[in-house]
């Protein structure tokens, strides 16, 4: 009796087979805003660093950029691959879903985090 591998016996279902470049999108988009909780101590940092005891800062964008540096490379990352994904699939196959998902979940986690930063940011309106 000679061992068959599993992958062998199984026929594949036509349709169901999902990129990788769709779960890595996904994933990406996911993890983003944890890297939230890494860059928000440096933004504070850079606040610190940046606003004068008295009157406006110079340099308002630095605590901004800071703060969605590290989810912004995240969802660069993630669009490219689920913009791949969507024009390479078929139809509605393979992984599809799952880049639309990464789409969806990077764009509304990105106009949050932007509103955010906007908002709390002290006397970027000055």
């Amino acid at each position: 009796m000679s061992a068959q591998p599993l992958q062998e016996s199984i026929p594949p279902v036509p349709g169901q087979r999902v990129s990788g470049k769709a779960i890595a999108s996904l994933v990406l988009a996911i993890v983003a805003p944890a890297t939230l909780y890494i860059s928000a101590p440096l933004a504070f940092i850079a606040v610190l660093m940046t606003y004068p005891d008295e009157g406006p800062s110079h340099a308002p964008w630095v605590a901004p950029l800071v703060f969605l540096s590290l989810p912004l490379t995240c969802w660069l990352v993630s669009v490219p691959l689920a913009v791949a994904v969507i024009r390479k699939s078929t139809g509605r196959s393979g992984g599809w879903g799952l880049a639309v998902a990464s789409l969806w979940v990077s764009g509304v986690l990105f106009v949050i985090a932007l509103v955010l930063s906007l908002r709390y940011v002290p006397m970027l309106f000055y």
